[in-house]
């Protein structure tokens, strides 16, 4: 287990600006995806969506970003 001062000098340590970054990076990520799956419905009603054009509307930025991960993974590591 871990105890206090382990803790506390740990959070010392680190930089809090690129935790706080990071942090809201995944949240405000989060309720995008989030936002595309509730919208789908009203967004595909106001358009006359088919179902597999609605399926393409929500799994397109999925995909797009799955695979913009792996390049952008290779040229990090570059």
């Amino acid at each position: 287990m871990f105890s206090l001062n382990t803790l506390v000098s740990a959070l010392r340590s680190g930089h809090w600006p690129s935790l706080v970054g990071a942090w809201l990076h995944f949240e405000v990520s989060f309720m995008v995806w989030l936002l595309i799956g509730a919208l789908g419905v009203p967004i595909a009603e106001d358009f006359g969506l088919s179902p597999t054009q609605k399926g393409l509307l929500v799994a397109c930025p999925l995909l797009g970003g799955a695979l913009l991960r792996v390049g952008v993974g290779l040229a990090s590591d570059q």
